[in-house]
């Protein structure tokens, strides 16, 4: 999914304040907390409303073509989508008309796009990856880390600003250290 005019995180903001400023969230981990398992949307649920969101950045409505547009799909498809998305709560949808998030589809899309933003600022900031390559990575990781992995991420990526190095915890295993012992070719 691309940012479009969203860009990226400005380099002004430290990465945990990002999301107040951004999206007008006081408390990081509200911001990017997991769902429970009965709210769970899948991945391409996530996807539309954080599009949704992108696409009303200026207090305009979402339309059903342009989400379809986005994500290349038909728009049967997104009416499909949208449908069970209002249902559950997240959109204010109803057929041929624009489309608007609720509250918790507004605090859902910002906390996908929040944790797409982090990880495309880690991946090309601190890992040297292109931004096409971070977009598309970032895209399937943001539904995969919960709110302890972003804000530990968010917590070493300030660290990393400041020039304060952190120690990584060792990782050991009798596997690794079987490893280590072999010159890694096992036991």
């Amino acid at each position: 999914m691309a940012l479009g005019a969203y860009g990226s995180l400005p380099k002004k903001l430290t990465t945990v304040n990002f999301f107040v400023d951004k999206f007008g969230i006081s408390n990081f981990h509200r911001a990017i907390n997991m769902k429970s398992a009965k709210d769970k949307l899948s991945e391409a649920k996530e996807d539309y409303l954080e599009t949704i969101l992108m696409l009303s950045k200026d207090g305009q409505p979402a339309r059903l073509v342009d989400i379809a547009k986005a994500h290349g799909v038909s728009k049967a498809t997104v009416s499909n989508a949208l449908a069970e998305l209002g249902r559950k709560g997240y959109i204010a949808y109803e057929k041929y008309r624009p489309v608007y998030l609720t509250k918790k589809g507004g605090e859902v899309a910002s906390r996908t796009l929040g944790k797409h933003e982090l990880l495309i600022r880690f991946l090309t900031e601190h890992l040297g990856v292109s931004h096409a390559e971070a977009e598309e990575a970032a895209c399937k990781m943001e539904h995969a880390i919960g709110a302890d992995i972003a804000f530990k991420l968010a917590k070493f990526m300030e660290s990393l600003a400041r020039g304060v190095k952190q120690a990584s915890p060792k990782v050991s295993s009798k596997k690794t250290e079987s490893r280590a012992k072999t010159g890694g070719r096992g036991k």
